[in-house]
């Protein structure tokens, strides 16, 4: 049985989409700890200057 050229292309196509796409979700991932992460360290220096400025006034 012959296989269709096109087949082999189509394949091929979706092969390297599917890894570009595999590329594109870890890097959104990656992206959105690093987000997380920032949001985490920026509510704890809140924390932390609002405990100092508590201790310099009293």
């Amino acid at each position: 049985m012959k296989q269709d050229p096109q087949n082999g292309d189509l394949k091929k196509q979706i092969h390297e989409r599917q890894s570009r796409i595999a590329a594109l979700n870890e890097k959104q991932v990656r992206n959105r700890s690093i987000q997380l992460f920032g949001r985490h360290v920026l509510g704890i220096w809140k924390i932390l200057l609002s405990w100092a400025t508590l201790c310099t006034s009293v």
